[in-house]
């Protein structure tokens, strides 16, 4: 009569872990698509050019590091389940877990920093928020790992969280991120308003301030609906797997970001796929060290002229620009009617 009883149960339990692999095995293939689908770009301004370059360790870091942590888990579970095979697993998949939430809240503290006229205060803000996830997950897969390592000859899960202490964790985690999300919406937001403004006052009908504008919101609005959406989900307890494809989506969002603004600084000055991409920044001016302003790339005034400097224009200047233009991708100037410069900084 128990074991009767017991046969629903166990029958909901499997449906649940099967449903669960197949929600593995889709972050799997939309990661080795996104992959596949973006990997002529990224040879094109990534493995082309200079890497030594804040953008392009970032990039290589966030994406092949997703890479990493879906190959492996595919790999894992391909292997004979033995102990040790279990433990390597879960610690290299924690591993590029929280080297993951790193790479997010530094991505994060710099888009504010270099939007929010170099405000360390928003900057500091954004990567205590976007850390959080790090250090609330740090401390349940180290209390996994020894646990597993302690208890070397069981199956199963050995430690696990109490049911408070998790839903804390959770809360902080998700309530962070999204906080953080918010933070840099709105650094981008505002402090790109005044820009648009002018920009529509001018004859400037389409140019890289817009697509900036635009591909920069459109992103950090993605990863806060799906951060929200997570959140709806844990609350509601529907559809838990969806935490499956949080950090991998996050990842390709982050990546298709950098991409983009690799393309972009190209584009204006390499033939080929990149400029019919963005054909409509082919006007812009040369890119060109500016000492003046530190260490910041400026793309002069966002005109008709793709080379102020003509045809004789020294090849070096580009590879400095290369070099140095990473740390802040594009900085566009418009200047008001007083002459002064609003300075649009896009350095992540």
């Amino acid at each position: 009569m128990a074991s009767t009883q017991a046969d629903p149960q166990i029958v909901a339990e499997l449906a649940e872990f099967v449903f669960g692999n197949y929600c593995d095995t889709a972050t799997y293939v939309i990661v080795l698509y996104d992959y596949l689908l973006t990997l002529s770009t990224e040879v094109e301004v990534i493995w082309t050019r200079k890497m030594i370059n804040l953008t392009s360790v970032l990039f290589l870091v966030n994406r092949y590091n997703t890479l990493l942590n879906v190959a492996s888990a595919a790999l894992f579970v391909l292997l004979s389940q033995t102990t040790a095979v279990r433990n390597l697993g879960y610690a290299f998949n924690a591993v590029t877990d929280l080297v993951s939430y790193i790479v997010w809240a530094s991505f994060s503290a710099m888009r504010v920093y270099s939007l929010d006229n170099r405000n360390l205060a928003l900057a500091s803000l954004a990567l205590a928020l976007g850390l959080v996830p790090f250090f609330t997950n740090l401390y349940p897969d180290v209390m996994q790992l020894m646990a597993t390592l302690e208890f070397e000859g069981q199956c199963g899960v050995t430690w696990s969280l109490s049911d408070r202490l998790d839903d804390i964790l959770e809360i902080a985690t998700r309530v962070s991120i999204i906080t953080c999300d918010v933070v840099v919406l709105y650094a981008t937001l505002s402090n790109t308003y005044s820009l648009r403004v002018g920009r529509h006052s001018s004859s400037v009908k389409s140019s890289l301030v817009n697509m900036l504008v635009r591909d920069g919101t459109l992103y950090f609005l993605s990863l806060l609906f799906l951060n929200c959406m997570q959140m709806t989900f844990w609350i509601t307890h529907i559809f838990l797997e969806f935490a499956s494809f949080t950090n991998p989506i996050s990842s390709i969002i982050v990546s298709h970001f950098l991409l983009d603004l690799r393309a972009i600084y190209f584009s204006s000055s390499r033939p080929g796929f990149l400029s019919a991409q963005f054909s409509e920044v082919s006007h812009l001016s040369s890119v060109h060290f500016d000492p003046a302003n530190g260490a910041a790339l400026s793309a002069g005034e966002i005109s008709g002229s793709c080379n102020p400097e003509g045809p004789g224009h020294d090849s070096h200047e580009e590879e400095v620009q290369e070099g140095r233009g990473d740390r802040e991708i594009l900085r566009g100037h418009t200047k008001n009617e007083e002459g002064n410069v609003d300075v649009f900084s896009e350095q992540i």
